[in-house]
């Protein structure tokens, strides 16, 4: 059975997740098994196996977009405004 992490695409052949996913699950047959990081969120490593790897946006930063692989993709709030809240998707 192909481990959480990683899909399986065939017998013998482990893939890791993509930077940015993660898989939970055991099991996983195609890189569909592989859950995009939530927006407000990012994830670099390859291999996640968990929804807690991965990071999130610190405060005064936010990302609305799923699936991001690094800290680049949470920008700064917009001048005049602040989210003091970690993991924002939006302003």
């Amino acid at each position: 059975m192909c481990p959480a992490g990683s899909y399986c695409p065939d017998a013998g052949t482990k893939i890791p997740c993509p930077g940015g996913t993660f898989n939970d699950d055991d099991g996983g047959a195609s890189v569909a098994a592989c859950k995009a990081c939530p927006a407000g969120t990012y994830g670099g490593a390859i291999g996640a196996k968990a929804l807690a790897d991965c990071a999130a946006c610190v405060p005064g930063r936010f990302n609305p977009d799923a699936g991001s692989t690094s800290a680049a993709a949470c920008a700064f709030c917009p001048a005049g405004t602040y989210g003091d809240e970690i993991g924002r998707a939006h302003v």
